[in-house]
């Protein structure tokens, strides 16, 4: 079984590694690190915000030259607590950055470990990205809101894709990959290849 700090590891061992399987456990367990370093960022945010005054920015917006705004901008900017808040800011960037390619990783290996086909892997992937993307824009179109509604529907399950145990697809014809994977000791400790078997149980 994958512990919390073996996905971790792991998650970090296979920054670009598209080829593998990953069990529930070691999905699940990285996306629980991930709400924890969101919820630093938030609470670490907090206090950084109150420390921020509101007075240049009153003194910045009632400013009747462009003279006056720049300097009380400037004087906004030098605070301390402002240039705090930017590196604040830089590091929930960077670490964002940081996270999104072995987090695709992460993805296309668990839907494999469900025994998806790779075709099907990447078009479930792509459209619900696409779906992602358009329930963010506004049309009032019917044709728009049908393509966001059966877009959306692929992000639905992408999501229950992360929940299916180990070859849950696999012998599913057109769609499964039609190999059975088992999780070894030997898998963790080589993550990017997976033992062909003719029976396999879901590790979580």
């Amino acid at each position: 079984m994958v512990s919390m700090g073996k996905a971790f590891k792991l998650f970090w061992e296979n920054y670009v590694n598209f080829t593998g399987a990953s069990t529930r456990a070691e999905y699940w367990w990285v996306q629980l690190w991930g709400i924890i370093a969101a919820v630093v960022w938030v609470v670490g945010l907090i206090p950084i915000m109150a420390l921020v005054g509101d007075t240049e920015v009153a003194t910045m917006a009632n400013a009747d030259t462009a003279a006056k705004m720049v300097a009380a901008m400037y004087k906004l900017v030098m605070q301390p607590s402002s240039l705090l808040l930017m590196f604040w800011m830089v590091i929930g960037l960077v670490g964002v950055v940081l996270v999104l390619i072995p987090g695709l990783a992460l993805e296309i290996r668990r839907y494999r470990d469900a025994g998806l086909a790779t075709w099907a892997i990447w078009t479930v992937w792509g459209l619900s990205l696409i779906g992602g993307w358009l329930s963010d824009s506004s049309s009032n179109s019917l044709l728009w809101h049908l393509l966001v509604g059966f877009t959306g529907l692929f992000a639905f399950i992408s999501f229950m894709l992360t929940l299916m145990p180990t070859n849950f697809l696999a012998k599913v014809p057109g769609i499964g990959h039609g190999q059975m994977i088992q999780h070894t000791d030997n898998q963790v400790k080589q993550p990017k290849s997976f033992t062909i078997m003719n029976n396999s149980d879901d590790e979580l």
